[in-house]
């Protein structure tokens, strides 16, 4: 401000159609939630007490997500779906769905979203293994009265638990009880029955979560490892004749997951609780016989079971429990270093399903 003058306000238009903040010190750091995503233009305009003005602009990208999760009930159709707005607390309230003949939710397990569409495995026959299988697939946002756009029917039966797509957009599922993984090829638009490209047999192994990291290689969990063979690797480009090595090192691991550097994500989940981990191998460990290169425990008690990874736009690592209790940890990662020592910064837990099966599938979207 010019000298001789003081400050009357500050003014702070958002962009978005609220009301603008105004503020009488230059020190006031004001708030604000955006409720919709898109880009905003906001702008500060300060005063003096002559009445001169200034203003300055900037434009801000606001992404409004949701975190979904799954309860894996197969008592009834009353718990099939549970999601609650970012950022996600302690005290968030979720809004609980229901199987319908319309939504198509029966025995849900893994899911993911892609492209603005959340894919969620169903079971429209029941949950006891070898079940037929079918993808519904939603347009996001989901909420509680949406049906979906198009049904994936999987082939056969089998155990489906695990879905994720690769850099091409081919939708890849694995399959516990025929010990396989599979690649079908997108894009999807329609009701169809999906016809596998490519099949991967892993008899050795019971495949659990599954993921691509940024060069294309395929990382397949070993839900049955006691350490050795945890997780099996496939280089890029896979083919038929692709054999895979393996990362050792877990108990149990479930879901799996990549961050933008390639480092791999996993969990060690063995029966009594004790020693249950997040795990990370970093990229450049990826090799066959490597054992995890960040063993994380703090935090963890009872008998946690990681069951599926989802990650925010900020780059906060999401984890599903499906041990003790159903609930969704959140790693905050967008601020700090993934170490031995790192707690989940957010346990939330809805303690009206603790009876009601697990958190199993996950995504934000």
């Amino acid at each position: 401000m010019p000298s001789g003058t003081t400050l009357r306000r500050v003014t702070i238009s958002w962009g978005d159609g609220s009301p603008p903040a105004v503020l009488h010190s230059l020190a006031a750091s004001p708030a604000h939630h955006f409720h919709y995503a898109g880009h905003f233009t906001v702008k500060a305009t300060v005063t003096d007490s002559k009445g001169v003005s200034t203003t300055a602009s900037l434009g801000e990208r606001v992404v409004v997500q949701n975190v979904y999760w799954d309860l894996f009930w197969g008592q009834s159709l009353d718990y099939q779906l549970q999601y609650t707005k970012l950022p996600l607390t302690a005290k968030s309230t979720d809004t609980s769905v229901s199987g319908s003949g319309d939504n198509g939710l029966r025995c849900t397990s893994g899911m993911a979203a892609h492209h603005g569409k959340l894919f969620v495995i169903s079971y429209p026959s029941g949950c006891s293994a070898p079940s037929p299988a079918e993808i519904q697939v939603f347009q996001l946002p989901f909420t509680g009265s949406s049906n979906p756009i198009f049904t994936l029917t999987l082939p056969g039966t089998g155990d489906v638990d695990g879905l994720t797509f690769d850099g091409k957009g081919d939708l890849w599922v694995e399959d516990a009880y025929n010990k396989t993984v599979s690649e079908f090829q997108g894009p999807f638009t329609d009701n169809t029955t999906l016809v596998s490209i490519l099949t991967l047999p892993l008899p050795a192994m019971s495949p659990s979560g599954l993921v691509f990291d940024p060069k294309g290689d395929l990382f397949v969990a070993n839900v049955s490892s006691t350490s050795t063979r945890s997780i099996a690797m496939y280089r890029a480009p896979i083919t038929e004749a692709s054999t895979p090595k393996f990362l050792k090192g877990l108990v149990y691991p479930g879901g799996l997951t990549v961050d933008g550097n390639g480092d791999l994500y996993a969990s060690t989940n063995p029966l009594n609780g004790k020693g249950a981990a997040i795990v990370r191998y970093d990229a450049g460990d990826l090799k066959a016989g490597a054992k995890p290169s960040v063993v994380d425990k703090a935090g963890l008690t009872g008998i946690p079971y990681e069951a599926n990874f989802a990650w925010d736009a900020s780059g906060n690592l999401y984890v599903a429990d499906c041990g003790s209790v159903a609930n969704v940890r959140i790693y905050p990662l967008a601020t700090r270093a993934f170490t031995s020592k790192l707690a989940a910064s957010v346990t939330h837990r809805d303690p009206a399903f603790d009876q009601v099966e697990c958190a199993w599938g996950l995504a934000v979207g």
